[in-house]
């Protein structure tokens, strides 16, 4: 019965529904698996000795994705801490851009994520609004997805706003042409996609990546 009741809230929830706004890291994008493969890339490119040890190199690799935080810790800090911890040679590169410049090459969908997203398509307006940077975040969306998909697409990077800023919400509604209330955010960040949308009048679904966690 409670199962039907949250259903059945679902449903009325999208009653007047007119456009649906997606997240990507996490939400439309596989963000583990990315980063994943991104990092893998770093110790094959420099540190190739330790490359075929293989259970050094999941350590070093499980390591990185721990201090990764879902990308949101500073974007050298795994560089730092896996030449502190293991003791390693790394060149002095600008960690930072080295992420800017290979994430993008590994990003995929999550499971599925394109049929919602046709599915959608056929009731809604389907948007992207996304955090990241103006160059990098567009190439690693675009990746994963034609963009041409989407309806509306805003990046933070390129508005000079970034969630949960009622101003990039604003934004997007702006482009969407509809009312605020008619329209739901689906995001994994609940600051940003969540407290955000509610924050600019729209409604919202939290994703929950992780399995475990106390909600």
């Amino acid at each position: 019965a409670s199962a039907m009741g949250v259903s059945k809230k679902r449903e009325e929830m999208m009653d007047n529904i007119k456009a649906v706004l997606f997240d990507f890291d996490d939400t439309l994008g596989n963000r583990n698996g990315y980063a994943y493969y991104m990092y893998d890339n770093f110790i094959r490119t420099y540190l190739s000795d330790i490359y075929d040890n293989k259970l050094l190199k999941e350590a070093m690799l499980q390591d990185m994705m721990t201090w990764d935080q879902r990308g949101d810790s500073d974007k050298s800090y795994p560089y730092h801490k896996i030449r502190d911890k293991y003791h390693v040679e790394l060149p002095d590169i600008d960690f930072l851009q080295y992420f800017k410049d290979n994430i993008n090459k590994y990003s995929y969908l999550c499971d599925d994520a394109l049929n919602v997203i046709n599915y959608l398509k056929t009731k809604y307006k389907v948007g992207l609004l996304t955090n990241g940077d103006k160059i990098s975040q567009r190439a690693k969306v675009s990746h994963a997805i034609d963009l041409d998909i989407f309806d509306v697409v805003v990046i933070s990077g390129e508005q000079g706003y970034h969630k949960p800023a009622k101003a990039i919400y604003d934004i997007a509604i702006a482009k969407l042409n509809v009312k605020p209330d008619e329209i739901v955010m689906v995001g994994d960040n609940f600051a940003n996609d969540v407290y955000g949308a509610i924050n600019a009048g729209m409604k919202a679904i939290w994703i929950w990546p992780d399995d475990g966690r106390p909600m």
